[in-house]
């Protein structure tokens, strides 16, 4: 009877440790799969849709506000990102003011936040001859402007400008430098085109 009671013992002390060991494994295996993953991970290899072109357009009273065409795109339908390469889009003024067209290397279109955010080689050109150079921009759809963080470079036939910084008002028609900004002016070509 005494030995019946400390084999249950055992078998009792067994089981509770064993039950402790596996819910220490299943603790940390669930703690290490539900981790938050870190922001700079790479993008999924596959993606929920493909694109060989891409084709978007917005439109505000039947006018025409904005449109983005890429060589290639993939959509993420659990975030809503939409990747694009080899990208032009084309911002149109209000009123008939012109339209400014950008090119660039690579881009992501936010859906849930309507913004765009292009870099690499980013090459915008104004209906006025001016050729803006950039690492990166953001069109923020909700206010229709244009905004850099990084260096710019600004060239017309008249005048070279660097700065740190821009924001450009689309249906303003305004352009601002925000820091470190410096130009070069062409007067001979300035008077030319006064006179």
């Amino acid at each position: 009877m005494k030995r019946n009671k400390q084999l249950r013992q055992i078998l009792l002390v067994s089981f509770l440790l064993l039950s402790g060991l596996l819910f220490a494994f299943v603790l940390e295996r669930y703690q290490s799969n539900t981790a938050p993953e870190h922001v700079d991970s790479p993008p999924p290899a596959k993606a929920d849709l493909s694109f060989n072109r891409f084709h978007y357009s917005e439109t505000r009273d039947g006018e025409p506000l904005w449109e983005l065409s890429a060589a290639s795109a993939d959509h993420d339908l659990t975030t809503g990102l939409t990747r694009v390469k080899d990208v032009t889009a084309v911002f149109y003024g209000q009123g008939g003011r012109g339209k400014m067209t950008l090119t660039a290397d690579r881009g992501t279109w936010q859906e849930s936040e309507r913004k765009l955010r292009i870099s690499s080689d980013v090459v915008l050109k104004s209906p006025d001859g001016y050729t803006c150079y950039a690492d990166q921009l953001v069109y923020t759809e909700a206010d229709s402007h244009l905004r850099s963080g990084g260096p710019v470079r600004l060239l017309s036939s008249q005048v070279e400008m660097h700065g740190v910084g821009l924001d450009i008002d689309i249906p303003g028609k305004k352009l601002q430098l925000l820091a470190d900004v410096w130009s070069s002016w062409d007067l001979q070509e300035l008077l030319k085109e006064q006179g």
